[in-house]
């Protein structure tokens, strides 16, 4: 944790009381405090305001103490900013948790701090400004950001929507929940989509219009309540391999399409109402008490966070250490700027801060960037995918009708063999049942032809020789027959084949279809469930 000391100057009613001052900053890391010892009532010299009493200071010690920056009265606001708080921007924006909050007594400078004051901007005004300088100076295309802000006050323990405009009449007491993947976060905030930084700075105008403001001891506007400013960045860095859709159309595997970066940043600005002695009977004193308390939850809280043996941290002793424990808890870059009055009249508050800014300094955090890599590289990607596996799926249902085309070709071509073989079945039977008949009435004329022959062995009849048989002609029809049949069965076995790989064709083609309507789904469902997780 980053621990600053911020010495705000004398006020005017101070200067009269007394013009001694307990706190002095030796360099820009180290401040001293001045302890009175012994005292005399005196009306001249040095005096401190106590009460009706003015008190002369005879008898003094020193304490000092060191912490990462110590600035003077003569601070500017710029100064604080830039060495407390500027470097976060970027962090945040890289996608790391960070906290800045000023704590003090009231009336010592945190709401002038953190808020400002007319153009003396405080550090919400200034952290949104470089916020939106950065977002507009990247110029790549290849990111797009997200940029939500809610911002509540702790009055009492009631929490309100500094955001609601009728909140004023109808406070709302928001509710704090657990939930087990966002942590604490508190149900029914309104959080506010800003595009610029006007816009922003209106959103926080807006919200300081409505915070619970009374005159205290020191101030007359004081801040009663705890004011918790959030601001939620969302930075997508898409992807420039435009491959990614090819491997997912090739491999079929939705993994194959992380080819963004999604970062989330949360930036807590905090303005603390200051503690202060609580009168004896009143609101007055029901208002300062609820104050002091949630001060002093948060100071044992630190003090167990600071401890060698961490044991039990009182979160629940308040509303302010409940929302502040995902951050106190480690996972944020913490900034603590603490501040004080130089006047002696405030000596005690002074050194109650100063102790526990010191204990401050031992609370370690750890750092977890806050990644979510996403299956598409932004929405109109995902719309792009579906849309070229929509068009995919169209082709295919074209190669199905076309295979299915050719399978009812094969079909009628089978059938259309099968008539042939029968008719040449039919032929063969038709020509062996001629082949009979001419045989046997060939075996007839031969029969007369030898009884003619052995009447007249010695003289030969050219006209009456033995007719020629044609029984080899016929074989070698028959032989020709059946090889084309053979052949013909043969095509008819592939054609059944490929019908067979063209009915495969087709079922595989369905189930790829389904396959790619079933990650147009996925892809729909997991994009929907992103931007809830991130909205809500």
């Amino acid at each position: 944790m980053l621990v600053a000391l911020r010495a705000r100057p004398l006020l005017s009613q101070e200067l009269e009381d007394s013009n001694y001052k307990t706190i002095s900053v030796l360099n820009p890391e180290t401040v001293s405090i001045t302890i009175p010892t012994e005292y005399v009532h005196s009306d001249k010299g040095k005096y401190y305001f106590n009460g009706e009493k003015k008190i002369k200071v005879t008898k003094v010690k020193e304490a000092t103490f060191k912490f990462d920056f110590a600035f003077d009265t003569q601070t500017e606001q710029l100064e604080v900013y830039q060495c407390t708080t500027a470097n976060l921007v970027k962090q945040v924006i890289s996608g790391y948790n960070a906290t800045v909050f000023a704590y003090g007594a009231t009336g010592t400078g945190k709401t002038y701090t953190m808020v400002g004051e007319g153009e003396k901007w405080g550090i919400m005004v200034r952290a949104i400004s470089d916020l939106f300088k950065i977002i507009n100076q990247d110029k790549s295309k290849e990111k797009k950001f997200v940029i939500k802000i809610s911002y509540v006050e702790i009055y009492n323990e009631i929490i309100k929507d500094l955001l609601v405009d009728n909140n004023n009449k109808n406070p709302l007491n928001l509710e704090i929940r657990t939930d087990p993947q966002k942590g604490v976060v508190l149900q029914g905030a309104s959080f506010k989509k800003v595009t610029n930084e006007s816009d922003a700075y209106k959103l926080i105008m807006r919200g300081n219009k409505h915070r619970t403001e009374k005159a205290s001891t020191n101030n007359e506007n004081s801040s009663r309540s705890h004011a918790i400013l959030q601001i939620y960045l969302e930075v997508e860095q898409q992807s420039s391999n435009n491959n990614d859709i090819n491997n997912i159309n090739n491999n079929n595997n939705i993994n194959n399409l992380i080819t963004s970066e999604k970062t989330f940043g949360k930036f807590v600005l905090v303005d603390l109402a200051g503690s202060e002695k609580a009168p004896i009977f009143g609101k007055k004193n029901a208002e300062s008490g609820s104050i002091n308390k949630s001060l002093l939850a948060l100071g044992k809280c630190i003090t167990a966070l600071t401890s060698l043996n961490k044991g039990y941290i009182p979160w629940r002793d308040s509303k302010l250490t409940r929302l502040l424990q995902e951050p106190l808890s480690g996972n944020s870059r913490i900034v603590m700027i603490a501040t004080v009055s130089p006047s002696i009249s405030s000596f005690d508050e002074t050194m109650f801060t100063l102790q526990n800014a010191n204990k401050a300094k031992g609370v370690k955090v750890v750092l977890k960037k806050n990644v979510v890599e996403t299956e598409a590289p932004r929405i109109n990607k995902y719309d792009e995918f579906i849309q070229n596996l929509k068009e995919e799926i169209h082709e295919i249902n074209e190669k199905i009708v076309v295979e299915t085309e050719q399978v009812n070709g094969n079909i009628n071509n089978s059938n259309n063999n099968s008539n042939i073989m029968n008719t040449s079945k039919r032929e063969i039977d038709q020509g062996n049942l001629n082949n009979s008949s001419s045989n046997s009435k060939n075996n007839s004329k031969n029969n007369i032809n030898i009884i003619i022959n052995n009447t007249a062995p010695n003289e030969p009849n050219k006209k009456n020789r033995p007719l020629k048989s044609n029984n080899n002609n016929n074989y070698i029809n028959n032989t020709k027959t059946e090889a084309t049949i053979r052949n013909q069965l043969n095509d008819v076995e592939n054609i059944q084949k490929e019908i067979m790989e063209h009915f495969q064709t087709e079922i595989n083609l369905k189930k790829k279809i389904i396959e790619k309507e079933d990650i147009i789904e996925n892809l729909k469902n997991e994009l929907s469930e992103k931007e809830y997780e991130f909205f809500h």
